[in-house]
Formats: C-alpha cells, structure tokens, sequence
C-alpha cells in the first residue's frame, strides 16, 4: 500500500457524484470527478440501518475525498461482501486499493435497479 499519498479532504464538491449515481441515467463508472475533470471519481456506500449509512466518494486522479456518516442511502443499495469494517476508514486508503471491485459492485446494483424500474414504470433508465 502506498502509504505516502495524501488524500485531500477540504473540498465538499466531491460528493457532487452522490447525485450522478442517484440520477444514473447512463452513468458512466469510474464516474467524472468535478473537481479535476477526470473519469476517475468513485463511490462507496456501507448501510448501517434500514435507509442509513455511510457514503464515501474519492478521486484516483487529484486524490479529493470526502465522507459523510448517518447519511439517506438509496433503496437500492446492497453492501459489499469484500469490505471488511477495518476497510472503511474516513480517507479512502483502503477503498482505494480494491477500486475495481467496488465500480463493479455500482455497475452491478445499477443495471439491477434499471431492471427494476423498467419491469415497474415501463420505462428506461
């Protein structure tokens, strides 16, 4: 692990993905990052309780981050079985490591939540 990277936290911008992936109108994932421009934003969420959990949203590229506790997730949202609780620390160090698997995971429970919606309203994503 590359211990020596600084992540940076000041800016709030970042979570401005949190509204990309809720729209998820044809989103492209990695997601674009509003503060460098770049396509390497992501996005992990942990539920804790029935509509309640943590959401972390960081850049691979300028390297922002941002976490937020106690926050409403999306129904949809099922969490990872290859995230251990010592993974989920407030910089994402160790999310970061398993990046792959974690946009999977989003491509996954999105196309299955397009599904839905189609079968439900009849309607695309």
């Amino acid at each position: 692990m590359e211990e020596n990277i600084k992540w940076d936290d000041s800016s709030d911008e970042i979570m401005d993905i949190i509204k990309v992936v809720e729209d998820n109108k044809e989103i492209q994932i990695p997601i674009n990052c509003p503060i460098c421009n770049t396509s390497n934003a992501h996005i992990y969420m942990h539920r804790y309780e029935d509509d309640r959990g943590t959401i972390w949203t960081w850049c691979s590229n300028c390297k922002s981050c941002t976490h937020g506790s106690r926050m409403k997730l999306p129904k949809w949202w099922e969490n990872a079985d290859f995230i251990n609780d010592s993974e989920r620390t407030s910089h994402p160090v160790f999310l970061e490591l398993k990046v792959n698997m974690i946009d999977e995971h989003l491509r996954q429970l999105l196309k299955k939540n397009c599904h839905r919606k189609r079968i439900i309203h009849q309607s695309g994503c």
